[in-house]
């Protein structure tokens, strides 16, 4: 078993879906941040994650009634980015 036959079964989702994600995470964004200049900065920090994943247009409100299963994609995937932007982004 090579490693693209592992990753299809731990990611279980579509491979072109699992590409753009992989992609998008690429971006400084998305660069962990553990010492925070101050209080506001910790809580812009998900939302600029946030808006960054909503104007890729990989997951959309939308999705609910057309695709839910991209929204359950797209909460795993973020919840392994960052813990607060998986709460902000289920909320």
């Amino acid at each position: 078993m090579d490693s693209h036959e592992l990753a299809d079964i731990f990611f279980g989702y579509k491979l072109e879906k699992r590409a753009e994600w992989f992609e998008l995470l690429k971006d400084s964004v998305f660069k962990p941040t553990y010492n925070f200049r101050n209080r506001d900065a910790l809580f812009e920090d998900p939302w600029r994650k946030m808006n960054k994943i909503f104007e890729s247009k990989i997951v959309s409100v939308m999705d609910f009634e057309r695709d839910p299963h991209n929204i359950f994609a797209a909460h795993e995937f973020v919840a392994m980015i960052d813990g607060s932007l998986a709460i902000k982004f289920t909320v």
